[in-house]
C-alpha cells in the first residue's frame, strides 16, 4: 500500500510540473506520460483514446490538494497501527464488551475522523458512534435505507421474504445475484452466512455454512447468536458496498471523460461539459493504486 500511495503523489506531482511547463502534446515526454497515464482497472474497459495526455494531467490537477494530501498522510501514518490494534486481535471481551484496542481506536476516529475538533460536543450527552450492539436489528435498519446495502437483497422462495445469500453450494452461475458473486471471492468460510428477513426487515433466521458446506439454522429466538452472526454479515455487506462504491468511481470518471471527448468538436458543447470531469480523476487513480489489482501502462500497478 505505501508503494501505491507513494507512486500516486509522485506521479501528482509530476504532473503538476507538466502542467507549470505547458510541455506540448508530441515528443517523447507526452508519449511516455500517456503510458503512464493509461490505467486500466477493468480488462478491455479504458478513457477514450482521443482525451491528450495533458487534458488527462489537467483533470488530474483540479482537485484539493490539500484534502487528498491529508487523506494519503492519514492513511500512511495510521495504516502500521490499524494493523497492530486489528490483525489477529479479539475485538470483544468474553463479556461482550469491545476489547480495549479496538476501544482506542474508535475513540481516535471520533477525535480525528468524525469531529471538525476533538473538543466539539457530542450531538447528544452519551451519544453512541458505533452502535448498540443489537446487530440483528442495525442489519435490517440498513437494509432497508441504505441502497448499497438494500442491493444485495434478493427475494425468497414464493416472495414470502426477502434474503442475503452470501453462500450456495450450488456451482456458481450466471443467474447468481451480485452479492452471491463477489461473496464468492470471500474464500475464507467464516464469510458464508446467509440470512432470511421477514417483509418487515426483521431477521428471521441465519444459516450458517462451515469448510465442508455443512449448516447450522439460528432462529429468531436465539437472539445472542443471532447478533453475533448479523455483525458478520454486516462485515460481508460493507465489503459489497465498498466494491460497488469503487466501481462507481470507476464509472463515473469514464463517463464525464465520454461527455468531454464527444463534445470537444464544438466550443459551446466543451464549454458545457468541462466542470464535469472535476475532481474525479484522481478518485480513478485512487481505486487502481489501492482497491484493485490494476494495470498502469499495460504492466501491473505499482
Amino acid at each position: 500500500m505505501k508503494t501505491n500511495l507513494f507512486w500516486t503523489v509522485s506521479l501528482v506531482s509530476a504532473f503538476s510540473i507538466c502542467n507549470c511547463l505547458n510541455i506540448p502534446d508530441k515528443g517523447s515526454i507526452q508519449k511516455g506520460l500517456l503510458s503512464a497515464l493509461d490505467i486500466k482497472i477493468h480488462h478491455n474497459v479504458g478513457l477514450p483514446e482521443d482525451i491528450t495526455p495533458v487534458d488527462r494531467i489537467k483533470s488530474l490537477l483540479t482537485l484539493s490538494p490539500k484534502a487528498n494530501l491529508d487523506v494519503i498522510s492519514y492513511v500512511l501514518q495510521n495504516q502500521p497501527e490499524f494493523t497492530k490494534l486489528l490483525v489477529g486481535k479479539k475485538k470483544v471481551n468474553e463479556d461482550g464488551s469491545t476489547a480495549p484496542e479496538i476501544s482506542k481506536l474508535q475513540a481516535d476516529m471520533v477525535k480525528d475522523v468524525f469531529k471538525d475538533k476533538s473538543s466539539d460536543p457530542d450531538p447528544i450527552p452519551g451519544y453512541n458512534y458505533f452502535g448498540n450492539k443489537e446487530f440483528s436489528k442495525i442489519l435490517g435498519r440498513i437494509c432497508s435505507f441504505n441502497p448499497f446495502f438494500t442491493a444485495a437483497l434478493t427475494a425468497g422462495e414464493g416472495d414470502n421474504y426477502l434474503e442475503l445469500k452470501a453462500f450456495s453450494n450450488e456451482p456458481a452461475s450466471a443467474t447468481d445475484s451480485l452479492y452471491l458473486q463477489i461473496m464468492r471471492e470471500m474464500k475464507d468460510p467464516s464469510h458464508r452466512i446467509n440470512t432470511r428477513f421477514n417483509l418487515d426487515m426483521t431477521v428471521d433466521q441465519i444459516t450458517v455454512y462451515n469448510e465442508k458446506g455443512e449448516k447450522r439454522v439460528i432462529d429468531s429466538t436465539n437472539k445472542k447468536e443471532l447478533d453475533y452472526y448479523a455483525s458478520g454479515v454486516l462485515y460481508n455487506l460493507f465489503y459489497f458496498a465498498s466494491t460497488i462504491h469503487a466501481n462507481i468511481h470507476i464509472l463515473h470518471y469514464l463517463m464525464t471523460a465520454g461527455i468531454k471527448s464527444s463534445t470537444s468538436h464544438n466550443k459551446a458543447f466543451a464549454a458545457w461539459a468541462d466542470p464535469y470531469d472535476d475532481n474525479i480523476a484522481v478518485k480513478h487513480l485512487e481505486v487502481a493504486a489501492l482497491l484493485f489489482k490494476a494495470s498502469r501502462g499495460g504492466k501491473p500497478f505499482c
